[in-house]
């Protein structure tokens, strides 16, 4: 009678689990990049669930907008979660306005101006004739192309074709007197 009644109960605590979705991504307008989650701390192995319904680790990713994605890490060992996020910012494509196609004669020099807009100012320009200037006079008949590129690195190829008329040439003919 000496029995004195008790309950036993074994009580886990389980590390918390912290969670990574990596840091902010910017990308240009048509790119994809790839999206890392870490977990730590807990029991060590981890599930993943991407808001993008996505579910491991990795997260490979090409949005046509700025988009922030969450990812939630479980602790399989615990069943602990944590939740991170991670925003892909969508940089625009810089567009340039080469104008309509140019005739001009032989030997003629023409200058084209591509007006570029779209990007993040502070473009730089490729001609396809070497030219690294706002404009170029030194292109040639035929398709001739500009890479131009913003601040953020996004680039984009336009073109203008550059049309030379066929040279006219005479011909002299004989001819006779009918008188």
């Amino acid at each position: 009678a000496n029995c004195r009644p008790f309950a036993e109960a074994e009580i886990n605590i389980n590390l918390p689990v912290t969670a990574s979705a990596g840091d902010d991504v910017e990308i240009c307008s048509g790119e994809s990049t790839r999206l890392r989650a870490t977990g730590m701390e807990g029991n060590g192995s981890y599930t993943y669930s991407w808001s993008n319904n996505r579910t491991s680790r990795n997260n490979n990713v090409n949005p046509t907008s700025t988009t922030t994605y969450t990812v939630t890490i479980t602790d399989t060992g615990g069943n602990c979660q944590a939740v991170d996020e991670v925003t892909v910012t969508v940089n625009p494509l810089p567009q340039a306005d080469l104008g309509p196609d140019v005739n001009v004669c032989i030997n003629e020099a023409v200058t084209l101006d591509p007006n570029a807009s779209n990007g993040t100012p502070g473009y730089t320009y490729l001609w396809s004739s070497g030219e690294t200037t706002l404009t170029a006079s030194m292109l040639v008949a035929g398709t001739n192309m500009v890479t131009v590129t913003d601040n953020d690195g996004c680039t984009n190829v336009c073109q203008v074709e550059i049309i030379e008329p066929t040279p006219v040439t005479c011909m002299t003919m004989s001819t006779t007197d009918p008188d």
